[in-house]
C-alpha cells in the first residue's frame, strides 16, 4: 500500500494550493523524481500548467498535460485520474481517492484551511485508512 501525505495549510484559504503545489512540485523535480498531477477538470490543469510556466522568470520546471506526447519523458504530468501514466508519486487535485491506489508508491494530498476542502479531506483519510496506507499528516 501507499505512504500519504496530507498537507494541511493551516490559515491558508484555497487560492494557496497551487502555489504551493508548485514549489513541491520543484522539489520533486530537483529530487529526480517523477510525479502524476491528478486534477478534476482540464481548466484546472491548464491553470496549473500556467502557474508551473509563469512561477519563476529565472527557472523552469519540466512539465506537461496527459493529452502532449512527452509523458514518457517529462517528469511532471498534468492531467485527469483516468489519464495517468507512469508515474508512481502522485499529487491528488481530485475529490476522490484514485482507483489505482495500489499501483502507487505514495500520494500527496494539499489541503488548504476551507470548510468543504476539509470535509472531503477527512473522507479521504477513511478510505486510505480502510485501504491500509501508511498515512502522514504535515501542518503547514
Amino acid at each position: 500500500m501507499p505512504r500519504v501525505d496530507f498537507y494541511l495549510l493551516e490559515k491558508q484559504p484555497a487560492a494557496k494550493v497551487y502555489p504551493f503545489a508548485v514549489r513541491l512540485l520543484e522539489k520533486i523535480y530537483k529530487q529526480g523524481q517523477s510525479i502524476f498531477v491528478a486534477m478534476n477538470s482540464r481548466e484546472e490543469c491548464q491553470q496549473l500548467n500556467d502557474l508551473l510556466w509563469t512561477h519563476n522568470d529565472i527557472s523552469f520546471i519540466p512539465h506537461c498535460l496527459a493529452s502532449d506526447e512527452a509523458t514518457d519523458s517529462t517528469p511532471i504530468v498534468l492531467g485527469l485520474a483516468s489519464e495517468i501514466t507512469r508515474q508512481t508519486l502522485y499529487l491528488n487535485f481530485c475529490h476522490a481517492v484514485p482507483e489505482t491506489l495500489v499501483k502507487l508508491e505514495r500520494i500527496v494530498e494539499i489541503i488548504p484551511d476551507e470548510t468543504d476542502w476539509r470535509s472531503m479531506a477527512r473522507e479521504k483519510y477513511v478510505a486510505y485508512k480502510n485501504a491500509n496506507a501508511e498515512i502522514f499528516t504535515h501542518k503547514l
